[in-house]
């Protein structure tokens, strides 16, 4: 993609970040780093400015909506410019979100700003924030007297937002095909891939069942390629699936109970003495806070049957 910068572009994003600024007054954050950005906007490409200028524009003139006008500022310098200011901007951006979070709102500004199906602006950017080596020696070179602990901390937060960007909008009813050689796990995660399409379809597939041998034969195959990383990530991210799906398994057992108590027309402290516990602890598998053992919830199962079955005697109607 060949890209100019043109007065006209800069002034469309100057504009824009007068009427950001004018939206949000109080939010010193998202000031500062449009304004730092409008100082260097002679480097940034044209379609880029342009781009930015009418997200920035809409925000302006709407509230932010589904889009953080600061995600599309800090994924627009890290990508376009690149310095280390750029990246402390997107460390101070970061922190107080967390790496999910904060991948979510980089990977909804990537959407906004590139209509290429494949993204391949938000494919560039992960690629920006997963070289660690070059972050480091670029904010060290930028400043010298800086603490190395902190900036490793930065390293580290780009790092892992930008795992988090590749494994936003992930889509389960969409899986990519296994992976089954190592050669072909150093082409999917391999820099230069370029298929943000592929990197989440391999995670659809951790997604869909994360306790299946699919994700260690793939960490194993990354293993084997020298991708010891890429490896750890797709353990983290299989640990993230796992905790999701059984917070989801909790709520449904806590679902069924409710639905068993209040079915029964008992209080609670009826139904619990039936099934040979408290009232305080049916109520915490009620809310979910406790997950009952198999013995209870089958426990539970049957005396609401039999409660049902009761009912239907005396009122067969």
């Amino acid at each position: 993609m060949s890209w100019v910068v043109t007065s006209q572009a800069v002034s469309s994003l100057d504009a824009a970040v007068a009427a950001l600024t004018a939206r949000f007054p109080d939010d010193a954050q998202v000031v500062q780093v449009a304004e730092r950005l409008l100082a260097r906007a002679d480097r940034l490409p044209d379609e880029a400015a342009r781009a930015l200028s009418g997200a920035l524009h809409e925000i302006g003139a709407a509230g932010t909506g589904t889009i953080r006008p600061t995600a599309l500022c800090v994924f627009v310098g890290v990508l376009l410019l690149g310095d280390a200011e750029d990246y402390r901007a997107m460390g101070a951006f970061i922190r107080p979100l967390g790496h999910q979070r904060a991948g979510a709102a980089l990977a909804a500004a990537g959407e906004r700003l590139d209509d290429d199906p494949a993204l391949p602006l938000t494919v560039d950017l992960i690629y920006a924030l997963l070289r660690r080596s070059k972050i480091y020696s670029l904010v060290t070179a930028a400043e010298p007297d800086a603490e190395p602990t902190e900036v490793r901390a930065l390293v580290a937060d780009c790092f892992n937002v930008g795992y988090w960007v590749m494994m936003t909008g992930v889509d389960v009813t969409q899986p990519g095909t296994p992976v089954r050689t190592v050669e072909d796990a150093a082409a999917l995660f391999s820099f230069g891939a370029g298929d943000l399409r592929g990197w989440r379809g391999q995670a659809a597939l951790l997604a869909a069942n994360p306790w299946a041998p699919y994700a260690a034969d793939l960490q194993h195959l990354l293993e084997q390629a020298g991708m010891t990383v890429a490896a750890q990530r797709i353990e983290d991210i299989t640990q993230v699936y796992r905790r999701r799906l059984e917070k989801h398994e909790r709520l449904q057992v806590a679902q069924f109970i409710r639905k068993a108590v209040e079915e029964s027309g008992l209080l609670q402290r009826e139904f619990a003495q039936l099934v040979g516990t408290s009232a305080s602890r049916l109520s915490t598998y009620m809310n979910g806070g406790v997950t009952p053992s198999a013995a209870m919830l089958l426990r539970i199962r049957r005396v609401a049957r039999q409660l049902e079955a009761a009912r239907r005697g005396l009122n067969p109607g």
